[in-house]
């Protein structure tokens, strides 16, 4: 049975793909938000949503 070469998830879990090295869907995910998202910005940005309906 083939499964992440990170995590381990199996290929029979439900709606997951791998690619060409292994790695599952979920772990490009998680890699793709740590590494592309600026969460100190998204933080700030929640920030002033939250005020501006207090």
């Amino acid at each position: 049975m083939k499964s992440c070469n990170k995590c381990l998830l199996p290929e029979t879990a439900e709606a997951t793909t791998f690619d060409n090295i292994g790695t599952c869907s979920v772990c490009r995910q998680i890699e793709f938000k740590e590494e592309k998202v600026d969460w100190h910005d998204r933080g700030e940005q929640l920030t002033e949503l939250v005020n501006k309906y207090k």
